[in-house]
């Protein structure tokens, strides 16, 4: 397991509790309308919104893996 991994699940049973379930919302608004010359600032909330998700998905499916169990749930905004 990664160190950054067993960091969470050790931030999880310092408080007691399993790490059994994790809630995945990474994003940002920041972008605006396509064309309208924004292309940096929609890059950003692309790139914020993507990996943010999959870093958070990745660590948690990797905490579920060792422990052989666990549930994901991922929320994404309507203009995903």
């Amino acid at each position: 397991m990664r160190k950054k991994n067993r960091k969470v699940k050790a931030d999880f049973e310092g408080v007691g509790e399993p790490g059994d379930r994790v809630i995945v919302n990474a994003g940002m608004g920041r972008g605006s309308s396509l064309g309208k010359g924004h292309a940096e600032a929609n890059m950003q909330t692309a790139v914020t919104n993507f990996w943010g998700a999959l870093s958070q998905m990745e660590a948690a499916m990797e905490i579920f893996r060792a422990q052989n169990h666990g549930h994901l749930v991922a929320i994404s905004s309507m203009s995903a």
